[in-house]
């Protein structure tokens, strides 16, 4: 039988609870993009998307080194918003819309939704592990596989009846995720290594126009899919045994690469011509890289308080393949987590 040492060895990559214990997590994360919009190297106006969301979740090992979890996301706020923009035109020049050749407005069009995501079921286990003392290992390999569930709303689904139309929170798609994460301890410090790959599937989405009428019944939505690449060092800055509290220092960095993706034409451009509302528009790849802050807090044996910052800048894309539209060089995603954590171990 195996000899496990104190759970304080783990990074927060790749920690797992004792066998027969568990936790209890909520978080709040909100995730915003933000920056100008450009065609031709001009701006013509700038775009923020928002999302801020309630997760509650759980994890039980019923083996050392394996554990189940479980993940119920709820969208408070999904979000894209526009400013200082412009209507959508038929520019005879270059054969297709354009914001630069149309008119300045001074409405600021947004969509927005909210309603509980999809649910999140997975597994994560440890080849070799830090833990187990009687192995002589001298690094921890953590493997996660989730899976989501399909919602009937998302922020693509928009109900034509109400005005603004209606709509969910969230991707809608039901989903497929692997994670490896990697770490060692050295001293009081522990370098990490996590990388994620997200397959997300299709969703059927019925498509109006301006006007409300149906132009695509169950259109098969396809959000990108995307790997998460972030390393970085933790580092135990303070530790009482007496009352088992702790506090970690977390600095990473982190690039991620989101695929090409089907979407309904119009979400992420303030208007677009008649001839593609309601129809599904391919939106371009992009990457993103930047940096990040983490502080966990283990106030004492049964309470842990993570609070998590990044900061990345996001590489130009075209928003929707028909329309000559990027993101600007100043786009910025600024994200976070606050999450309280209920230790049963």
């Amino acid at each position: 039988m195996l000899a496990a040492t104190s759970a304080a060895l783990a990074a927060e990559v790749t920690d797992l609870p004792p066998q027969l214990r568990g936790n209890v997590t909520i978080a709040y994360t909100p995730v915003i993009q933000t920056g100008s919009l450009i065609e031709d190297d001009v701006s013509v106006g700038r775009m923020t998307t928002e999302d801020h969301v309630l997760r509650i979740g759980g994890a039980f090992a019923p083996a050392p080194g394996v554990a189940i979890w479980f993940q119920a996301p709820i969208y408070l706020s999904s979000r894209v918003g526009f400013t200082d923009t412009r209507e959508m035109a038929y520019d005879p020049t270059i054969g297709k819309g354009s914001l630069a050749y149309g008119e300045e407005t001074d409405a600021d069009p947004f969509r927005a939704g909210s309603g509980a995501g999809g649910i999140w079921l997975g597994a994560r286990g440890t080849p070799f592990s830090e833990e187990f003392v009687g192995r002589g290992n001298r690094a921890t390999w953590l493997i996660d596989v989730g899976l989501r569930t399909k919602d009937e709303t998302s922020i693509y689904s928009a109900d034509p009846a109400t005005d603004p139309p209606t709509r969910g929170g969230g991707p809608g798609a039901g989903a497929f995720m692997l994670r490896n994460g990697f770490s060692t301890t050295r001293g009081i410090s522990q370098p990490y290594l996590q990388v994620t790959w997200l397959r997300q599937g299709v969703v059927p989405v019925s498509l109006y126009d301006d006007a409300g009428a149906l132009v695509t019944a169950d259109a098969a939505v396809a959000p990108a899919d995307l790997v998460d690449i972030r390393g970085g060092v933790q580092v135990r800055v303070a530790e009482n045994e007496v009352n088992s509290s702790s506090l970690d220092l977390d600095f990473r960095l982190g690039f991620d690469y989101n695929s090409p993706g089907q979407i309904p034409s119009g979400l992420y451009l303030p208007s677009v011509l008649p001839v593609t509302a309601g129809t599904l528009v391919d939106t371009g790849e992009y990457s993103s890289a930047g940096l990040g802050f983490g502080m966990y807090w283990r106030m004492f044996k049964y309470l842990k308080l993570d609070v998590v910052t990044d900061v990345s800048y996001v590489m130009p894309r075209q928003l929707e393949q028909p329309y000559p539209v990027y993101t600007g060089p100043d786009t910025l995603l600024i994200s976070g987590q606050v999450r309280l954590n209920v230790l049963v171990y």
